[in-house]
């Protein structure tokens, strides 16, 4: 099936629906890593992180494990501004009136990602790795942040018109 995208806004919707895609299939690529894979990772992150910061720092440790849950925040602030560039700047009136429409919107902005996080923790048990509603929280807390950011750049471009 061939998409005629004539639209400035079906070129930006269309974008961002092929940029989340491939966000997600990283996100839950990851996730599927067993846990030996996933510990390897984290082993060249904090080598990498070593060379900055010395491993006889008292923070080293704890530094270290908050990158790790930093990278779920990033991750998932990515996908939380696609998600707006999906269903707010690729619309002809991004912000229609009525409260129902905008309800919608902000439903689905929040629904999307939170569907995205449970079902990558849900992956993580077939990997042999637990999940963890803490893991849920960071990846929202992510999305919610791309989400906002891109919420206050968009009304502070729609002001200065």
């Amino acid at each position: 099936m061939i998409v005629n995208l004539k639209s400035r806004e079906e070129k930006i919707r269309a974008a961002a629906i092929l940029l989340m895609i491939i966000t997600v299939a990283v996100i839950w690529f990851n996730s599927s890593l067993p846990i030996t894979v996933s510990s390897a990772q984290s082993e060249i992150t904090e080598k990498i992180v070593e060379k900055v910061v010395p491993a006889e720092v008292p923070f080293f440790q704890y530094l270290i494990n908050h990158l790790r849950k930093s990278a779920h925040v990033i991750e998932y602030g990515v996908l939380g501004i696609e998600v707006f560039m999906i269903f707010v700047a690729g619309g002809k009136k991004p912000f229609p009136k009525g409260i129902f429409n905008n309800f919608q919107r902000i439903w689905n902005m929040i629904t999307l990602p939170l569907f995205i996080a449970v079902t990558d923790e849900s992956i993580q048990i077939l990997s042999g790795r637990g999940p963890a509603i803490r893991d849920v929280l960071f990846d929202m807390s992510g999305a919610l942040g791309g989400i906002f950011i891109c919420t206050i750049v968009y009304f502070f471009f729609r002001i200065r018109r």
